[in-house]
């Protein structure tokens, strides 16, 4: 886990290779495969409610980084956060 400006940043390794617009990523409906494309546009909305980032960190393996922020992680348990 890395910080950014004292804040955690978790990566979040994932598998495969994006084959979709990054810039699209995000949207509910977008997917490549079988699914409803809910999934990541859901975990977005998720952490953009209490003021975190969730973000494309690599395209190949996929990976993802949540930007917690400062305020929201220091009511975390220390565990979860170290």
């Amino acid at each position: 886990m890395s910080q950014t400006g004292g804040a955690p940043a978790p990566r979040l390794p994932g598998e495969g290779t994006l084959t979709l617009d990054a810039k699209t990523l995000f949207e509910r409906g977008t997917t490549t495969g079988p699914g409803k494309g809910i999934g990541l546009a859901l975990a977005k909305d998720l952490a953009d409610t209490p003021g975190a980032r969730l973000s494309l960190t690599q395209p190949t393996p996929t990976a993802f980084t949540l930007l917690l922020p400062h305020t929201q992680c220091s009511r975390l348990p220390k565990t979860a956060v170290s």
